[in-house]
């Protein structure tokens, strides 16, 4: 209910309780649900639930077992995904809303029509079978932006190493500052996905449980529900191109890979280091080519990586680059062949 005599932006807010839209033209407190319209100042709805036989058990004019907090008006709208990110279905609609829930089931119901009413046939009932997602939460993104954001993610990683897609998606979603409508653009600018046109038009199935795309659904629905960011604050990453291009072979940078150049130290943990090294060496052996990249082959692992001077007596890498701005990049995950970071002044 609006508190009596306030006026901070009085009027401006369109949308009110579970983002559904206010509607003034019925009643003061009304707001338009997809089934029906709900009051908000007394917390109940005008008309019955159309699948109040569901639940014989409680008034049919109720808000959701009373529970308005902790539930979200079920509308069978969108798509929908468990934790892990398989994807449990939709109903058709084509409303783009994406959501998460704990489990799907098929129930028997009698159809009814827009209003709520039974549809009848030889005077009994028709019966249909609908799908009832049990703990739907509604989530700050549009089912294509998921989808988009997915895909995209998806193909920053190289390997099958589940941590790789997870440490991606946080990075990523940290980047954005933690808020689902700036993804998509940070994306846009953070990327280098976004910048093959083959690449970002490609959309993998919500039905494809690749450990890569079912790792990256995943770790993005537990970020949009709040859930732990992995990568301790990481907001940069970096392939095999790091330790291969070191200070000498990079295609720019008079030779440097860009992050010696953009940042004053560079610090990568003795654990941190010795995991992706033995990635690298496991998967490339001694030398890797770039011949794509028109630098031909060379050694996985650039001389700057191998000379003692530049560890510490705890074998951390420790790397004063001579540059006059940028502070301080720190390792903070390494998976498959990926390097995660977060800066420091």
């Amino acid at each position: 209910m609006v508190l009596p005599g306030r006026i901070y932006n009085a009027g401006s807010y369109r949308y009110g309780f579970n983002g559904k839209e206010k509607d003034k033209d019925i009643s003061e407190g009304s707001i338009t649900f997809e089934a029906r319209i709900y009051d908000d100042r007394i917390g109940r709805f005008f008309s019955t639930d159309p699948r109040q036989n569901e639940y014989s058990w409680q008034t049919p004019y109720a808000y959701f077992c009373n529970s308005p907090i902790l539930i979200i008006d079920f509308n069978g709208e969108g798509d929908y995904y468990n934790k892990n990110g398989t994807h449990l279905g939709n109903d058709g609609k084509k409303d783009d809303k994406l959501y998460t829930a704990n489990s799907v089931s098929i129930k028997l119901q009698e159809k009814r029509d827009a209003s709520g009413k039974e549809i009848l046939k030889d005077g009994k009932p028709i019966m249909e079978e609908v799908k009832v997602f049990e703990g739907a939460q509604l989530l700050n993104l549009k089912h294509s932006e998921f989808t988009r954001a997915v895909s995209i993610m998806r193909q920053e990683g190289d390997t099958k190493n589940p941590n790789e897609y997870i440490f991606i998606v946080d990075i990523f979603y940290n980047k954005a500052g933690q808020d689902p409508n700036e993804l998509n653009n940070t994306l846009n600018n953070e990327s280098s996905v976004t910048k093959d046109p083959a690449k970002e038009k490609k959309r993998f199935s919500a039905d494809d449980n690749e450990i890569g795309i079912l790792t990256t659904r995943g770790e993005l629905l537990n970020r949009l529900t709040g859930g732990k960011d992995h990568t301790n604050g990481g907001t940069q990453n970096d392939g095999n191109d790091f330790f291969a291009w070191g200070l000498t072979r990079g295609k720019y940078h008079h030779g440097k890979h860009a992050k010696f150049v953009e940042y004053q130290t560079i610090i990568i943990s003795k654990d941190i280091f010795i995991e992706i090294t033995t990635n690298l060496k496991a998967i490339h052996g001694n030398s890797i080519s770039f011949t794509k990249k028109g630098l031909g082959t060379m050694p996985t692992i650039e001389g700057v990586f191998l000379d003692k001077r530049n560890f510490d007596k705890y074998g951390n890498f420790i790397y004063h680059t001579g540059a006059k701005s940028g502070g301080t990049l720190t390792a903070t995950k390494a998976a498959g062949e990926t390097i995660f970071w977060k800066e420091g002044k």
